[in-house]
């Protein structure tokens, strides 16, 4: 098995990445031995069939039967199961296990943690991870430079561009004297980022340059950064949006759907287009992303509490509501809960695990039993849509679903909910001063665990309170009243 486990990684690393699928998909499960189950699962999340990693691991992570309950996964298995977990889309159960690994024996448990927490756009909380790893790999210069990259874009989000200059400088250090040309070229396109911010449009077009001498020939995802962030150079010096347009169909084609968000925000910024922002900020469902677009479009607000989609048509769909005409969804069920998380992100289409977090926060991802459960509730949907003449439809393609409109519908989106129930605030708070789960709020209240949930979800979106953990480990935790 060692000498597959190797084979499969120089295939991978050979750019035969469909040729790795094939040999993993043929190892049988249960010939496996114990010791292999981390690499392979690892091999399979790099080879992007992370389900196969997922499955191989799961009898350990997560134990269901008698006898898979006595036997305990090592941190190596979490980590790499919680890596197959973020590939797929469950990015907060991944934070959740990560968490409880050692990272001083397992340190890419933290850098892990990093890329779960910068699919949900949370930079902030990546930088002191991104320290703290860069300290534990301090004597391998490549993973130096991989934290201090990764560390430098966090700056960079977040508007602390001097450090994010240290940063780069130090990185940018590392990779002249070690010749790692890919690494080069990113620094350059995070120099770029920099220089279009501060209006040095001839300096970011230098180092444009110097980023494609780095790379060569080659058509890699760097370089194809690179020439967004040049479309971006003519958005802002000559208001051309004509480069930044091809760039957006490339995007589409590529199936990268955060330079789409990332395109419309810098046209939105730079051009000062509300109407285009206003469909970043409706369209985006991260609350730190919404938060830094509001600082950088120098409003404490949207002007509209709604963004309608498709435009102005003749039936108006109020996705909060789950209403159209006569026509309404049962408020707060499950498949209205589906509409409002498929209709949340305009860009980037849900994932099945991504959608099963988001819908039973309270379980834990299963690959066999859990997406049965959101092929029922989607085709439940389905059904109404169709029976109720809703001429909006749910599109499946890679593994991944979305929403899109047959003509004739305007959807309306906004992030306002409704207010807070006082008394049950009240009594939770006198019953569960520190924290507590949603299993034990409904017991204490004698209501049904899915409204609760649907209550701490609405209280979390108003930052009342704040959860740790996912699935049944999920706590939550009130926050002082300002």
């Amino acid at each position: 098995m060692k000498e597959l486990i190797t084979e499969i990684d120089q295939d991978i690393r050979g750019a035969r990445a469909s040729l790795a699928r094939k040999k993993l998909l043929e190892i049988p499960s249960k010939k496996i031995p114990r010791e292999s189950l981390a690499p392979l699962a690892r091999l399979s999340w790099r080879a992007d069939i992370p389900a196969l990693g997922l499955k191989w691991l799961n009898p350990l992570v997560r134990p269901t039967t008698r006898r898979q309950v006595t036997i305990t996964a090592t941190d190596s298995e979490t980590v790499e199961y919680s890596a197959c977990l973020i590939r797929l889309g469950a990015s907060t159960e991944a934070l959740e296990l990560l968490g409880k690994v050692n990272k001083e024996s397992h340190p890419e448990s933290m850098l892990y943690q990093v890329f779960a927490l910068v699919t949900q756009w949370e930079y902030a909380k990546t930088i002191p991870l991104l320290r703290e790893y860069a300290d534990a790999v301090s004597s391998d210069h490549y993973q130096t430079v991989v934290a201090g990259i990764n560390l430098a874009l966090a700056f960079i989000f977040e508007g602390h561009l001097d450090e994010a200059k240290t940063e780069l400088n130090r990185v940018g250090n590392l990779t002249e004297k070690n010749q790692m040309n890919l690494a080069m070229a990113k620094v350059m396109e995070l120099r770029t980022q920099i220089a279009i911010t501060e209006g040095e449009i001839s300096k970011a077009r230098d180092l444009i340059q110097e980023g494609k001498e780095a790379l060569g020939d080659s058509k890699s995802l760097d370089e194809f950064f690179l020439r967004k962030w040049s479309a971006v150079a003519d958005l802002k010096e000559h208001r051309r949006t004509g480069p930044i347009d091809k760039i957006r169909e490339e995007a589409l084609n590529r199936r990268h759907w955060e330079t789409l968000r990332d395109c419309d925000r810098l046209q939105g910024i730079h051009l000062n287009q509300p109407s285009l922002l206003e469909k970043v900020y409706y369209g985006t469902p991260f609350l730190h992303y919404r938060e830094r677009l509001l600082e950088l479009w120098g409003e404490p607000h949207p002007p509209h509490d709604y963004y309608d989609q498709y435009g102005k048509q003749k039936a108006l769909f109020d996705i909060s509501e789950g209403r159209l005409g006569r026509r309404k969804l049962k408020v707060g069920r499950l498949m209205h809960q589906l509409l409002i998380v498929l209709a949340s992100d305009i860009y980037r289409p849900k994932r099945l695990a991504e959608l099963f977090g988001l819908l039973h926060p309270d379980d834990y991802y299963h690959p066999t039993l859990s997406p049965p459960r959101i092929y029922d509730l989607m085709a439940r949907l389905r059904s109404w849509l169709k029976a109720n003449r809703v001429p909006l439809k749910i599109s499946y393609q890679k593994g991944a679903y979305s929403l899109y409109s047959s003509g004739g519908i305007t959807l309306r989106l906004k992030h306002h909910v409704p207010k807070p129930d006082s008394s049950l605030n009240q009594k939770l708070r006198a019953a569960f001063p520190t924290e507590f789960s949603a299993k034990e709020a409904a017991t204490s209240t004698g209501k049904p665990l899915r409204s609760i949930q649907r209550q701490l979800r609405m209280w979390e979106e108003q930052q009342l309170l704040i959860s740790q953990g996912s699935g049944r480990a999920r706590k939550y935790r009130w926050l002082p009243s300002s």
